[in-house]
């Protein structure tokens, strides 16, 4: 079948212990470091959708294209301490060649 829409879902708990204090130099200005963590415990709750699109009879040397594309999105109302999304498009097309019998 040569398109497949597959869905993972992700729960992960995180224990980050951040500095008390961090900073860096900008040009001759001393900035404070944003880590962009929550300190103590937290949670990243992420739902994937993955669209397949396969024209190939077999994986292995055969002519035609294999293309998926993802998306990643995290999920607040079941507890996502981090918001963000994430789109990803991969795709590859196979010759056979000429010489091939």
């Amino acid at each position: 079948m040569p398109l497949q829409l597959w869905l993972d879902y992700r729960l992960e708990g995180i224990q980050a212990t951040l500095p008390l204090a961090a900073s860096h130099l900008r040009g001759l200005d001393r900035e404070p470091i944003e880590f962009g963590l929550t300190g103590g415990s937290s949670v990243l709750s992420t739902l994937r959708a993955t669209l397949v699109y396969d024209t190939r009879d077999s994986p292995i040397c055969l002519p035609g294209w294999y293309c998926t594309l993802a998306a990643d999105v995290s999920l607040s109302p079941l507890g996502s301490s981090y918001p963000y999304q994430k789109l990803a498009l991969n795709t590859s097309r196979w010759w056979q060649l000429p010489w091939a019998t």
